[in-house]
């Protein structure tokens, strides 16, 4: 289930938020935005994992790290930038310049991708959409199998052209 809150506020500050939403932006886009709640990079429990109940997030944060130690990356967040408009956290390989890897998060559930043999993001596994049905050891051997092949076969510059 997704952590979340509802709020009740004025007619007036629902319209004042509605004018200062841009695009497609969510109301709590626009809230973050508005009052300076960007999360950094490494501050997964309030960046793309955000939307998940604290057992999902723990194990995002855990898989990420896992991905992080396993290879020079360059990283980016794209909210979202995922299927169904889901948060993306990249992992692109520092000497090709490919993305390696990514973890979706939606409000529901989160994935971890890998580049495959094909070059393609396939998943690692099936989405989380319960924490406690998922068997972590099963997933970081996956992730930390997939993700590392990945990046032998096209995180080098040189052998991925």
């Amino acid at each position: 289930m997704a952590n979340r809150v509802n709020l009740k506020v004025s007619g007036v500050t629902h319209e004042a938020i509605k004018a200062e939403q841009k695009g497609d932006e969510t109301i709590d886009d626009t809230l973050q935005r508005v009052l300076g709640l960007t999360a950094s990079i490494n501050d997964v429990e309030h960046g793309i994992a955000s939307y998940l109940d604290d057992n999902q997030r723990e194990q995002v944060d855990e898989l990420v790290s896992l991905i992080r130690d396993l290879g020079g990356f360059e990283e980016t967040i794209e909210e979202g930038g995922g299927t169904a408009g889901s948060n993306v956290h990249r992992f692109v390989a520092e000497d090709s310049g490919l993305t390696i890897a990514t973890m979706e998060c939606s409000e529901d559930g989160y994935i971890v991708h890998y580049r495959d043999k094909e070059g393609d993001l396939n998943n690692v596994f099936s989405t989380v959409y319960d924490a406690e049905d998922a068997n972590m050891d099963r997933i970081r051997e996956r992730v930390r199998e997939r993700v590392e092949g990945a990046l032998r076969r096209w995180g080098d510059r040189s052998t991925s052209e």
